[in-house]
């Protein structure tokens, strides 16, 4: 049963202590779960509640483990990277540019034949955010909280995809892969950073170089030309000509290290 609000989520888990029930409760990214015996209940924090989108995480999840499709995935993925002689507090206005890959995950998961050909094409017409999901809950960690006669017992336990973490993580690497070709294509005084799917650079000539370099590996992409870039200190902000302005942090290095 898929509940509808917190309140509906807090009146079920009121209920179930008050009648002193033994049950669990799964917390995950995207949802939470309360298991009482055969009867499961299901919350979704960040409201994706169409069924559209929760039918095609179904979908991709269930072909997945039908087929018994796994990785063994064992390297380390950046997911960024920061052009350390980058100079701080100056803002840089001329031809920068920002190139996305477009579906460059789902993209992997077909080459990697995680998924079929019919759910990759199926998934293109999804958005964004639930095909990421789809293949996020592959190598999602839950933590568990067991509750005996309504009161909770024990240590949270946490659960982890095993047996399909790898899959999410081979495509992520491949990913990482192509934007570190993008950075070799690219003059080394122009770059600035790369951030999980987009590069960050100036230069029309670069520009060129890049596309290029991705027409060649057959990848889709968007070219968004960028208003102004700064850095301060490890903190880089981007304006777009839309007034938009969005905010990456470098304070921590993002990796992944192979776990099977």
């Amino acid at each position: 049963m898929i509940l509808k609000s917190k309140d509906d989520f807090d009146y079920v888990l009121n209920d179930l202590k008050f009648n002193e029930c033994n049950f669990n409760i799964i917390y995950s990214s995207s949802k939470i779960q309360i298991i009482e015996g055969d009867y499961k209940y299901i919350y979704y924090p960040n409201k994706l509640k169409n069924i559209k989108g929760l039918n095609f995480i179904k979908t991709v999840k269930d072909h997945i483990e039908q087929n018994k499709i796994s990785y063994p995935f064992d390297k380390t993925i950046r997911y960024n990277k920061l052009n350390l002689s980058f100079k701080k507090s100056v803002y840089y206005k001329k031809d920068v540019y920002e190139v996305d890959l477009k579906s460059a995950y789902w993209r992997f998961a077909w080459q990697n034949d995680f998924i079929s050909y019919e759910i990759y094409k199926q998934g293109l017409n999804i958005d964004k955010k639930i095909r990421l999901m789809s293949l996020g809950a592959l190598a999602k960690q839950q933590t568990m909280f067991t509750y005996e006669n309504g009161i909770l017992k024990g240590k949270p336990l946490t659960i982890k995809s095993e047996n399909t973490e790898g899959i999410f993580f081979k495509v992520a690497y491949d990913t990482d892969q192509i934007m570190k070709q993008l950075i070799n294509v690219i003059d080394p005084k122009n770059f600035f950073f790369y951030w999980v799917d987009a590069v960050f650079f100036s230069g029309k000539d670069n520009l060129v170089k890049v596309e290029q370099k991705l027409n060649e590996l057959d990848l889709n992409y968007k070219i968004v030309p960028i208003k102004k870039l700064i850095r301060k200190a490890n903190l880089i902000q981007v304006e777009d000509f839309d007034f938009k302005v969005r905010d990456f942090n470098f304070s921590r290095q993002t990796t992944t290290k192979g776990l099977i």
